[in-house]
């Protein structure tokens, strides 16, 4: 069967003669590689408790404290729902078993990362397969396993980044499979995927109506089965996140995922970080701007998070927010234009002296803003070719279109935030890759038939 490279047939669906061993010989490369950077730069011997995600790790060590799901800023600031909280437990139980803030616990972290990101390598492959062909599906895996942000992910600091994008891309995977096979048993497995995937990080939801939607669509059944379906999912899904939302019901007196939207608004739409977005290199550095205004960084802003709790302390920062985005509408597009920019191409006048906690000679931020450029041109020629092919990306789209919209309003200060759509541009940007070479290559050929005594 022809690929999708070449131009002609798309796989209906997964191959069942696929040979597994090629799988692992995409997933044990990767991991190998992640290994040997992590033991090469020195990447688990961090020298502060930042590198443990901070937020993450401040959480974790409470919960080992005995002090529970607390204090995500140092200090004790009470109960949390800074941050969803399965990653934090999957800390805190390295920190149990490792001690906390050791390097043990940290080589133990990073090698879940390393996996979680080779285990993309295989999902990566999958999906690929399934849209593109086998050929943009191995150019696809193996453009993953070198890709510098997801080793520098793996390995750098302790956050669900890579778990994260490892669960979306699962998702992606996953929802391609439930359109042959819409039973209710796998309605419960596809709404438990989901919501395990937004007790990681709640960023997925963006994605999940478009989801549904599209399922409705697709569904291979009679629209009352597909409603069975989607209305047993959603269900599950919900019943999934209850235990989450009633502790936080009964601690802060309110349904909610996270407590810190407020702050991480107001943090991305003031005046010193519209200042700030002015201004190129060091001198950029030297305004005090929306990192140094964060409670995890200043003292008077801890304090009053301790003093009012998360819930009022986001609504204060909330406030504050909307009053500047109301007073200053074109400030706002303007930083939300530049959040755009930044949250795709990387912020290019920002300074370029970071190491992060790798042990090595030279920076690293040139490195990560070329691999935050390089796959765009081929992502948007893969997007377009597919179009053109009729192929199904609608679902892999969704992610591009809706994942990001929240970082467009609030800040997009980490490259880690378009970490977890990463898999779709790349492989969009294999398949782009693959098919401009087969369109070179038969230009090629027939250049050669038109030159007389040039071959067959």
């Amino acid at each position: 069967m022809e690929t999708a490279d070449g131009g002609s047939v798309q796989r209906p669906g997964l191959d069942r003669n696929l040979n597994t061993g090629i799988l692992f010989a995409v997933f044990l490369p990767a991991l190998a590689l992640r290994l040997a950077f992590m033991l090469y730069s020195g990447a688990y011997s961090f020298e502060t408790d930042w590198a443990f995600g901070f937020e993450t790790g401040r959480i974790a060590d409470n919960i080992v404290k005995g002090q529970g799901f607390a204090s995500p800023c140092g200090d004790l600031s009470g109960s949390s729902a800074w941050l969803m909280p399965v990653y934090p437990y999957l800390v805190a139980f390295a920190f149990k078993v490792f001690g906390s803030y050791s390097e043990a616990a940290a080589v133990a972290i990073l090698v879940f990362n390393s996996i979680a990101s080779a285990l993309t390598c295989v999902l990566i492959f999958l999906v690929a397969d399934r849209l593109f062909g086998r050929i943009a599906a191995y150019a696809a895996a193996a453009a993953w396993a070198v890709f510098p942000p997801s080793i520098w992910h793996s390995v750098n600091s302790i956050w669900d980044t890579t778990l994260f994008t490892l669960l979306c891309t699962l998702v992606l995977y996953v929802s391609f499979l439930v359109t042959e096979k819409a039973t209710v048993r796998v309605a419960v497995l596809y709404g438990l995927l989901l919501g395990v995937t937004a007790l990681v990080n709640a960023s997925i939801i963006a994605v999940l109506p478009f989801a549904f939607l599209w399922l409705l669509w697709k569904l291979d059944t009679d629209f009352v089965r597909k409603t069975l379906f989607l209305g047993t999912a959603a269900c599950v899904f919900l019943v999934t996140l209850s235990p989450w939302l009633l502790r936080n019901y009964m601690i802060f007196g309110r349904w909610m995922l996270r407590s810190n939207f407020g702050l991480e608004l107001r943090i991305g739409n003031n005046e010193r970080t519209w200042q700030a977005s002015k201004m190129d290199g060091k001198e950029r550095g030297r305004l005090v701007h929306w990192v140094r205004e964060h409670p995890c960084q200043k003292e008077e802003e801890l304090d009053l998070l301790a003093r009012l709790g998360e819930v009022e302390y986001a609504k204060i920062s909330q406030d504050e927010a909307m009053s500047f985005i109301k007073e200053n509408p074109e400030k706002f597009v303007d930083l939300t234009v530049a959040r755009f920019r930044n949250f795709w191409v990387g912020d290019l006048r920002a300074p370029k002296e970071y190491k992060g906690n790798i042990k090595m000679p030279f920076s690293v931020s040139t490195l990560k803003d070329l691999s935050l450029l390089i796959p765009l041109p081929f992502m948007v020629f893969g997007i377009l070719r597919a179009v053109q092919r009729k192929t199904p990306v609608l679902l892999p789209l969704s992610y591009l279109l809706f994942f990001p919209m929240v970082y467009y309003i609030v800040h997009t200060h980490s490259h880690r935030y378009r970490h977890p759509i990463e898999p779709v541009i790349i492989m969009f940007g294999a398949y782009g890759a693959c098919s401009l070479v087969a369109l070179l290559a038969a230009r090629m050929r027939r250049g050669e038939r038109e030159i007389p005594g040039g071959g067959p």
